[in-house]
């Protein structure tokens, strides 16, 4: 099996894990930024084509910076995002990962499942695929894992292996289908 390019896009939750010691089998490129909102992302989708001109897939993460800054009306900039992603790099898979299930202060966690299931819909629209990570982070967390610091933003060792288990998965079916 060839080595499949995997591109990471998006804000805190995706930059601050070691996606390549967890996914060896991918050659992965991380150009999340911890402080990135969706608006920058998109900004900043032509100096990433520069930078990696192919890729066989882009996962983008994105949201939970803008939900802190009091934005939850970012889903438009995500469609522009994953559109020029497409124009930008017509053969790669584009997959636009949920948002995890972390709370903030005055902050409703429903919303955020509010919010997957509009980027869901949005993704698939757009011939984008939604990555839902949400759903399997959340039950683990009703069954007891540990997977959101005591902070409520950021993901425990726990939760990162689970989204990378479920990345990996939707990765992988996705290229054997082009193959």
């Amino acid at each position: 099996m060839r080595t499949i390019d995997l591109l990471i896009i998006g804000d805190y939750l995706s930059a601050e894990f070691s996606w390549q010691a967890r996914v060896p089998q991918f050659e992965i490129s991380n150009l999340s930024v911890t402080d990135a909102t969706s608006t920058d992302i998109l900004n900043t989708l032509p100096k990433l084509k520069e930078l990696h001109p192919e890729t066989d897939a882009i996962m983008l993460s994105i949201g939970a910076n803008d939900l802190r800054s009091g934005n939850d009306d970012f889903l438009s900039t995500i469609r522009d995002i994953c559109i020029k992603g497409n124009e930008l790099f017509p053969t790669a898979e584009f997959l636009v990962t949920s948002i995890v299930p972390i709370t903030f202060a005055d902050f409703p966690p429903q919303r955020i499942a509010e919010l997957n299931q509009q980027m869901a819909t949005m993704a698939r629209d757009i011939g984008a695929v939604s990555l839902d990570v949400y759903t399997p982070l959340k039950k683990a967390m009703e069954n007891g894992q540990e997977i959101v610091e005591a902070d409520g933003i950021h993901l425990t060792s726990n939760g990162y292996a689970l989204w990378a288990k479920t990345m990996l998965e939707h990765i992988a079916f996705l290229i054997e289908e082009d193959e």
